[in-house]
Order: C-alpha cells, then structure tokens, then sequence
C-alpha cells in the first residue's frame, strides 16, 4: 500500500481540503508549475519538493502554519485567500459549525466575532450551528475589532481601498453617514469621464 492509500490518522478537515483546493486554483490561475512554486518557497526558506506540493493538493500532505504563511507569499495571496473559499456558498468551519460566506470572510478578516446564530439539523441529524452577520450595534463588535484588527488605519483610506480594489480605475465620489445606531449609511455616486453626473 502507498503513502497516498493509507487512511490517515488525523484526515484533512473543511478548512484543510479548502485550502488545498485554494492553493491548486491559485497554482493554475498563476500557470505557474509545481517546479516553479516549489522554487518560489526555497527561495522563502520554506522548501517543499515538488512530489509535496503535488501531495498537498491531492490531499496527502497537510499544510502548517508555517507552510500556509510561505504559500501565500510564494501565490501572491493573503494567507486567507488560501484559508476561505473564493466562491459565495455556505462556510464549514469546524463539525457543526457554518457560517455563511460574506459573515464567514468578515469574522476571518476581523470585522465581526461570531455571535449571532441559529441552530438546525442537518441530513444526518446532526446540529449545525449557523452565524449570520451581526449587528453593528453590538458591542462585542468593537472589542473583538480591537482585539482582530490591532493596527491603526485612516477609515477614509480603508473604505477608498475598499471601493477601487471593486470599482477599479473610475473616478468616483462617496458619502457615507454613521448616526451612532450602528446602522451606517450613504450613498456612493460613481462617475465616468463623459458622465458628469454620475449614476448611483
């Protein structure tokens, strides 16, 4: 029997399948080859032969802390770009915990805690424990951004970083209100060249 057929002791859970299947697409969206990647982590002081990245992909090889974090540079990614799922569909977390995909990325990167949820049985009758987005009221919100998020930033950087990395290159114009209900409001007026009044 080969490695690759042997039953694992401690089998890859969601998030491991997740980011091996992450480091595959990002792998092939980048064309890049296993020789190739593999260079990549040995100039990082990371090494992983190719027969390893070929095992992690096919799931035979788990991926650490420390092989994530070079992953990740070697790909040109955010460690969470290998660590949560690209496309919008419900996220496992760990065995009976799911988040849905927009609170799911919003909790990873630190912008809520996981608090608001609903329980429900599954197929199997299990109990799954599903997170919605919290309210911004909530003032366990700040504290876990604190705690998340330790770095200071300018918020009209952070929500212009936000708006071009979406909108790109056309100019636009934002307002955005927050009247201290922990709702947050506004509009945002996006404009073209020829468009001089813009649309919203």
């Amino acid at each position: 029997m080969s490695d690759d057929e042997k039953p694992q002791k401690n089998p890859l859970g969601p998030t491991g399948h997740r980011v091996r299947e992450n480091i595959q697409r990002i792998r092939t969206e980048r064309r890049l080859t296993y020789r190739e990647l593999s260079d990549r982590l040995a100039d990082l002081g990371r090494s992983i032969p190719t027969l390893g990245l070929s095992r992690i992909e096919n799931g035979t090889r788990r991926v650490d802390a420390d092989d994530l974090v070079a992953l990740a540079i070697a790909l040109d990614v955010s460690p969470l770009a290998l660590l949560m799922p690209a496309q919008d569909s419900p996220i496992d977390l760990a065995a009976g915990v799911r988040i849905g995909w927009k609170p799911g990325w919003r909790w990873a990167a630190g912008e809520h805690p996981l608090v608001a949820e609903r329980r429900r049985q599954d197929e199997q009758g299990r109990e799954v424990v599903s997170f919605d987005r919290i309210d911004l009221a909530d003032p366990r919100v700040v504290d876990y951004v604190r705690a998340n998020r330790p770095f200071e930033s300018d918020p009209i950087d952070e929500a212009g970083m936000f708006l071009l990395a979406r909108l790109g290159t056309k100019p636009f114009r934002a307002e955005i209100r927050h009247d201290g209900d922990g709702r947050i409001s506004g509009d945002v007026t996006l404009h073209s060249g020829q468009d001089a009044d813009g649309e919203r």
